[in-house]
């Protein structure tokens, strides 16, 4: 045995370059046993599992975890050269390798992930949540010169560290070094533990010092692979203590991300990739020269699953907007839920799915499976299709079987590209019955000039006075997903996008002598707007908005006169029409619920009918249109 070796003996760099070998060995002892051999149908299985154990199967990684832990218990059967016949972890030595009896001289990323295996005996894949939430990491809190954001630091890892009072057994240190051991020699790194957990998106390599800047010397000054950023419910979370270890290594668990049935190789001449883990997961990737160093996006779909009346979490006026949701769905509008990234739209659109009929087909058309509302409505006619840029299928091809498999109403999980708005359009003018989908514009107001301009760039028009008429016979109303960082609340308003009359002014031909000039140019002005702006051929009008101020839902407007007559002749059942005469037209509902029993008042009728809070009812407005 070397020098070096045994100054270093007891450490996890060393254990960890034993277990290499230790597997190496143990797989090559076997390479020339008989095909009959049991032992040799064990390693062709071990070989298996070590292919795909980090690519998002927690089994595939537990598989080759119990191998692992069986090596450093029993040592290993073969000679590995360099280490000692007997070398393995014992009761006596495991201290050795961590000093858990000072935890302040321990790494930062050992505590965090002895807490973490600590939680996860108790809540699965919800530990992560648990810990973030127990101590108010998804709270906005002050950041130096930064700014407010949201943060774990080492110091608050400490801090979590003494506030768990954990006394860790042989089992648990063992467990943690185990995972230390797997994370390095076949598993993701410092990413590995949390990409098992309930969040929504996992980032690395974004933050911190590239590979390609020398790295100055200041406390905030950190090289890219010692950070990685989570999305908890909406919220950016900055991980400040774990590392990488190296560029090389970020470089290699980047890489490696997006290899589950890859096709070809990741090189530096692609520069970037994107896949999907065996957990569904949908995965990005880039390398140098594409990028300024390697980084990683992980998209999970894992975060808990909610209902409908979940999500809106008891606020007052919430069963006014579901209300206009189920009347809106069941009436056949064409729904955009719009929102930024993380916001909470794929949820949204889930839950959506519980008001449309069962005696409706649905067909669904996703970049990746990731809304799985199979799982979730097995009692409804769904069915759901793949394409991205992966797989073989282009997302117009799919768009052509989802017309000829007896579909109704099209969900289109993320409708990120020209190519899929111009999907919406035709399956909810041609084909189809409505189409929900998810969308990315900044402001509800932009959501018809965004599918305007893909029916513009992908030459559907010229015009876009055409492409503008086109898209407000398609999408009428739309659902606005925001967030409240600082409560972690969802808000959910709806919008509908009223046609406004276009008509070129005439008033400079009543007008006499010099006037009339002036007058002309005005109404030349106001034509050449109606060239140039998109929200002169319509207004968003708000029908149900959320009042921050007083912490509810108000239903600010009704629907138009047309929108309200293409839902009443689109819904189908008797029920469901007089419900939406309820929740759009309370007036006239009033006036068919005395007429049927005329010993009823106004105020009992009211009451009885849920109607406190509709428009009309308490504010006194009129309809719009």
């Amino acid at each position: 045995m070397s020098k070096v070796i045994k100054e270093r003996l007891y450490t996890i760099d060393t254990l960890t370059e034993f277990m290499r070998e230790a597997i190496k060995s143990y797989i090559q002892s076997q390479v020339n046993a008989s095909a009959t051999d049991k032992n040799f149908l064990l390693t062709q299985r071990v070989q298996d599992y070590l292919k795909v154990c980090y690519c998002g199967d927690e089994n595939d990684k537990m598989y080759v975890k119990h191998l692992m832990r069986r090596i450093l218990i029993d040592g290993s059967q073969f000679m590995i050269e360099g280490f000692p016949d007997d070398y393995k972890v014992t009761e006596k030595n495991i201290g050795q390798f961590i000093n858990w009896d000072k935890p302040e001289t321990v790494n930062a990323y050992i505590l965090f992930l002895a807490v973490l295996l600590q939680y996860k005996d108790k809540y699965g894949a919800e530990a992560l949540g648990q810990i973030i939430e127990k101590y108010g990491f998804n709270n906005l809190r002050p950041r130096g010169a930064e700014g407010m954001g949201f943060y774990i630091s080492e110091a608050d890892v400490r801090m979590v560290w003494k506030s768990e009072l954990i006394q860790m057994s042989f089992d648990d240190k063992l467990e943690v070094l185990l995972q230390l051991v797997y994370e390095e020699t076949y598993g993701n790194s410092c990413l590995d533990e949390v990409m098992y957990q309930n969040v929504g998106d996992i980032s690395a390599g974004v933050s911190g010092i590239p590979d390609s800047i020398a790295v100055v010397a200041a406390a905030d000054n950190v090289p890219a692979y010692k950070t990685f950023w989570i999305r908890y419910k909406g919220c950016s979370i900055h991980f400040l203590f774990p590392s990488f270890g190296s560029y090389e290594r970020l470089k290699q668990v980047a890489k490696q991300s997006v290899d589950y049935q890859a096709k070809g190789q990741f090189s530096e001449k692609e520069g970037f990739k994107l896949g999907y883990g065996k957990d569904g997961s949908r995965r990005t990737a880039a390398i140098e020269p594409f990028g300024e160093c390697p980084a990683i996006w992980i998209r999970k779909f894992t975060e808990q699953t909610s209902s409908n009346e979940d999500l809106y979490g008891g606020i007052p006026g919430a069963g006014i907007v579901m209300a206009v949701e189920k009347a809106l769905i069941r009436g056949g509008a064409t729904i955009p839920i719009c929102g930024a990234q993380g916001s909470g739209k794929t949820t949204k659109l889930e839950t959506l799915v519980q008001y449309i009929q069962n005696f409706f087909s649905i067909r669904v058309l996703e970049s990746e499976f990731e809304a799985r509302l199979r799982w979730r409505y097995p009692h409804k006619n769904i069915y759901t299709m793949e394409a991205n840029d992966i797989t073989p299928v282009t997302p117009a091809m799919a768009y052509n079987f989802s017309l000829r498999s007896a579909g109704d109403i099209y969900i289109i999980g993320e409708a990120r590209s020209d190519d899929m708005i111009i999907n919406v359009t035709r399956t909810a003018n041609r084909g189809g019955r409505s189409v929900l989908f998810t969308f990315h514009p900044k402001t509800a107001s932009l959501t018809i000039p965004e599918v305007a301009n893909a029916m513009i760039r992908e030459k559907m028009y010229t015009s876009l006075k055409d492409a503008i008429a086109t898209a407000l016979n398609t999408v009428k109303v739309c659902l606005f997903v925001s967030v409240d960082i600082e409560t972690h609340k969802h808000f959910y308003e709806i919008f509908e996008f009223v046609p406004l009359p276009n008509t070129i002014p005439k008033e400079f031909m009543d007008a006499k002598g010099d006037t009339q000039q002036t007058e002309f140019m005005k109404s030349m002005h106001a034509f050449m707007q109606t060239l140039v702006q998109a929200d002169t051929y319509y207004k968003t009008v708000p029908i149900v908005t959320y009042d921050r101020d007083k912490s509810i839902y108000v239903m600010a407007n009704t629907v138009s006169d047309e929108l309200y007559a293409e839902l009443l002749e689109k819904t189908p059942l008797k029920e469901e029409r007089q419900e939406l005469m309820r929740v759009f037209r309370p007036e006239k509902f009033l006036e068919a619920m005395a007429a049927g029993d005329k010993k009823k008042s106004r105020k009992a009728l009211i009451s009885e009918y849920e109607m406190e809070g509709l428009y009309g009812i308490e504010s006194g407005g009129a309809a719009v249109g």
